[in-house]
């Protein structure tokens, strides 16, 4: 047992492990931001039409790997999860936009085709 708590003694004084857990609080405390800033703040992870929405795990989850991805300090990565997870909501929207408007012109082509 006193081998464990050495081992995790010499663990925690390393650089590299406090460097991953700041940028990890940054990205919890981003995905806690994002959460109060939306209107449904608190989404429970559920199957909806065969498909599962994650929820408040997905907004986490983003919110970590934006962290880590940005990995220079703690408010680099705060900012970054922040931000990062607005940037992609408005992408995702603009993207299933673009698709409904190429899968309405694409059906209204074939409505016209077979209209003969």
């Amino acid at each position: 047992m006193a081998a464990v708590q050495e081992w995790m003694q010499q663990l925690c004084m390393r650089p590299e492990v406090w460097r991953f857990v700041s940028i990890s609080v940054a990205g919890l405390l981003g995905s806690v931001v994002n959460l109060a800033l939306e209107e449904r703040a608190l989404v429970l992870p559920r199957f909806e039409d065969g498909r599962l929405h994650l929820g408040f795990l997905g907004n986490l989850a983003i919110c970590m790997a934006v962290a880590h991805l940005v990995d220079q300090n703690f408010q680099a990565a705060f900012v970054a999860a922040l931000c990062g997870t607005t940037t992609l909501r408005a992408l995702k929207v603009r993207v299933e936009q673009i698709f409904e408007a190429e899968i309405q012109r694409i059906r209204g082509e074939r409505d016209d085709w077979s209209g003969d």
